[in-house]
């Protein structure tokens, strides 16, 4: 099992023409803060038999809701 969380906080201190803030200088994020995780789970539930499941969250700047989405894998080796 396995986990990430980040945190960036984007803040404009001086922009007296209003211009807008190159990509790369705030990673595309919009001014306030974002925070993204991550889970990950691998389990073997027989000897070629493997479960994976994978969540991921993101609370970006601007955006009213949460975003959530997962993924679920199951593989058998032959």
């Amino acid at each position: 099992m396995s986990g990430e969380y980040n945190i960036q906080n984007v803040q404009i201190t001086h922009n007296p023409l209003n211009l807008t803030v190159p990509f790369e200088m705030a990673n595309g994020k919009k001014e306030g803060l974002t925070q993204t995780w991550q889970l990950r789970a691998e389990y073997n539930v027989a000897k070629n038999i493997q479960f994976t499941l994978f969540y991921t969250g993101r609370n970006e700047a601007g955006f009213d809701r949460v975003i959530h989405s997962g993924q679920a894998e199951v593989r058998a080796f032959f």
